[in-house]
């Protein structure tokens, strides 16, 4: 199995992290302080290497320490394909950014985006399931950029023919409708790439859930984005007056969804299923990208124990392990942290206070 892995890290100048140095040699990390201590800006750190962007919103603040001018990451990266070591970095300065490896500038650099994945688990994973459509639609597209050979170029291919056409509608929509045959033909092999992935994703998160007794009886539901049983082009055809008065397109693959269902309907939960629930489907996501392409993610755990009970925690941490990949935890507490969590006893552990964190290990 291929992938990679941290082995170093180095921090300086982003949000209350100054300056620190971090060996993150080993299978799983875990980082433990007071809240605001900087133990989530560490897994920020590892995210803007493999992203290019941050996962936390503008509550959260500059992105670069007060003082300063420049925020600079850089990792050491194992590739376990390969021999060696890559050396990535992350620079900012004054709204500019740009991602490095080897000294070459990445501009969303589809191969070292491949092999150098990351899986986070944090405090926004609840919108997911009580937020709008686009946030699931987004979630799965992203999962599709990373197990689908052609990922990319069909949400791309899609996004373009549909800007295309919700700007005829807008002017009016009058004359031949010369962007439909393009948009049936983008729109079918999207959804088809889409149902091909969920199906994959369905199987592998049955699975994952048989350990919890809420999601018993269960089903995923995707929903292509116009109705059951209708082929696209016949309900862009059945809708054409309502777009037109509309201004813009009303079904298709843009329109997409899935949801979790029970013999009730959609399946209410609380926010600690909730999360529970989108761990596995990273979990069951990962799993297919494995089979798929044969590499495993970095994973960053943000507090997983938040909201959850031990026995679902346990359970947790030990799928996370068994499907491999790096997994760098943080969890509020003190030194005697890591006994509670339930890690094994090779965890290396990190006391984060002030910016500043410690090896304890």
């Amino acid at each position: 199995m291929a992938g990679a892995s941290i082995e170093g890290l180095r921090i300086d100048g982003l949000r209350n992290i100054e300056h620190t140095e971090v060996d993150l040699s080993g299978p799983r990390s875990l980082f433990v302080g007071a809240n605001g201590s900087g133990k989530t800006t560490v897994l920020e750190a590892v995210y803007l290497l493999a992203r290019g962007k941050s996962f936390r919103g503008r509550r959260s603040g500059d992105l670069t320490s007060a003082g300063r001018e420049i925020t600079r990451v850089v990792g050491n990266i194992r590739e376990e394909s390969g021999e060696g070591v890559w050396q990535a970095a992350y620079v900012r300065r004054r709204g500019t950014r740009e991602r490095c490896v080897m000294d070459d500038v990445v501009c969303g650099g589809r191969k070292f985006d491949r092999w150098f994945g990351v899986r986070l688990i944090g405090d926004g994973l609840y919108r997911l399931f009580e937020g709008e459509p686009a946030l699931r639609r987004g979630f799965l597209d992203l999962n599709l950029f990373h197990v689908e050979q052609n990922g990319a170029g069909l949400l791309r291919g899609f996004k373009r023919v549909l800007d295309q056409r919700n700007a005829w509608l807008r002017s009016g929509g009058h004359g031949k409708a010369l962007w439909d045959k393009e948009f049936v033909r983008c729109g079918n092999d999207l959804d088809e790439a889409r149902k091909s992935v969920f199906s994959e994703l369905q199987e592998e998160f049955l699975l994952l859930s048989r350990g919890f007794s809420f999601l018993s009886g269960v089903i995923m539901v995707f929903h292509a984005g116009w109705p059951d049983g209708r082929q696209l082009a016949d309900a862009i055809a059945e809708d054409c007056a309502g777009e037109q008065m509309a201004g813009y397109t009303r079904v298709g693959p843009h329109r997409a969804d899935f949801s979790l269902r029970n013999r009730y309907g959609n399946l209410p939960m609380s926010r600690g299923q909730i999360k529970i629930a989108v761990c596995l489907l990273q979990l069951g996501f990962e799993r297919v990208q494995c089979r798929r392409l044969g590499y495993h993610s970095v994973w960053l755990l943000d507090d997983l124990w938040a909201d959850l009970d031990r026995q679902s925690c346990g359970i947790l941490c030990s799928l996370f392990d068994s499907v491999g990949g790096q997994c760098l935890y943080t969890r509020a507490g003190d030194n005697e942290t890591l006994g509670g969590a339930k890690l094994p006893s090779d965890t290396r552990l990190f006391h984060v206070e002030r910016g500043m964190v410690v090896d304890l290990s």
